[in-house]
């Protein structure tokens, strides 16, 4: 999408921008993709978030933004972002500030090497200030189609979500997976749902 074409849409007053600041985001999405990795991507005034008095979320492996674009439809408002994947990455910020009509902080960036403090002091907010923490960590280790093996490194960056809802402590938690996680076991032969629920109220239907 062409430069002239955001600003025919009000991109500038979407985003709270001027209209100079605006080329600094296409300059920056354009810019060779190994550059972003481990980043943190910030559309320029959003480094201090106006809060508009809609419910903010936080999308963990938010991918290209179809959960996040799913709690807009519903009235939230998601203020951080974080995902590995620097082309999934680069499609959610080019498309869901102007979708939410407002920037957010979105990282580029190991979830391991990420913590709630940090979220939230960019955000400059506190534990329990946030809505909801949303996420849907990887399913390929869990998934009945392919090959599922006990000790798939991917079937940690479950327990990775956990900390960050933890750290972040939101009002409520919403995380999307495959049926086969209730199933699938860690090496000792505990099921991984179970030692993920471990620290929860928990009633099961």
């Amino acid at each position: 999408m062409k430069l002239s074409l955001m600003r025919k849409r009000g991109a500038p007053e979407i985003l709270g921008l001027s209209g100079e600041e605006l080329p600094e985001i296409f300059t920056a999405i354009n810019m060779p993709s190994r550059r972003y990795k481990n980043k943190m991507l910030i559309a320029p005034g959003a480094e201090k978030l106006i809060y508009d008095g809609r419910r903010i979320a936080i999308d963990l492996f938010s991918g290209c933004g179809g959960f996040s674009l799913g709690f807009i439809n519903a009235g939230f408002r998601i203020v951080a972002a974080v995902e590995n994947d620097v082309s999934a990455n680069l499609t959610y910020v080019y498309n869901i500030p102007f979708l939410q009509k407002a920037p957010l902080h979105c990282y580029n960036k190991d979830i391991k090497k990420l913590s709630g403090r940090e979220i939230l002091f960019n955000l400059g907010l506190e534990p329990g200030d946030v809505d909801a923490v949303i996420g849907s960590p990887p399913c390929q280790g869990f998934s009945y189609i392919g090959k599922r093996k006990v000790g798939d490194i991917r079937d940690s960056l479950l327990f990775e979500f956990k900390r960050l809802v933890l750290e972040i402590q939101p009002k409520t938690w919403i995380m999307e997976n495959v049926p086969g996680l209730k199933t699938k076991k860690l090496p000792d032969g505990s099921l991984v749902l179970d030692k993920f629920l471990e620290g929860f109220k928990v009633q099961k239907k």
